[in-house]
């Protein structure tokens, strides 16, 4: 299954469906950490050095899984088991040229309710 197909999935349902959505989303996030380590060699974006195209690609989603886990109320992303993509993650948010762009999970949520036809689940 793919990765935004999943997303959608975790939002709209629930139960034996929600686990097998969330499922799918690890396996996509096994499949981002293989790609990771593959682009990366080594180094702290997926390009090298610096931000690139991937990282701003795949950086544009973390409001978005950030609000879902708490929306929906599931952890989507286990740093334990890719540990790599996690520090990914910490050094995209820090960087100078993302810092301050990616918005509070709280805040994001509170925009997310003002979107037609997409009130969050509580």
């Amino acid at each position: 299954m793919q990765f935004f197909p999943s997303l959608k999935l975790v939002r709209v349902t629930q139960g034996e469906q929600l686990a097998a959505a969330v499922e799918a989303v690890g396996k996509s996030f096994e499949v981002l950490d293989g790609a990771f380590h593959q682009c990366s060699k080594g180094n702290a974006f997926f390009g090298g050095e610096r931000v690139g195209y991937l990282d701003i690609a795949f950086g544009c989603t973390l409001a978005w899984l950030r609000a879902l886990e708490k929306i929906v109320g599931v952890k989507l992303f286990d740093e334990v088991k890719h540990p790599a993509l996690a520090k990914w993650m910490d050094s995209f948010c820090s960087d100078p040229a993302v810092d301050g762009l990616i918005p509070e999970t709280d805040r994001f949520i509170e925009f997310l309710k003002l979107l037609p036809g997409a009130p969050p689940r509580h």
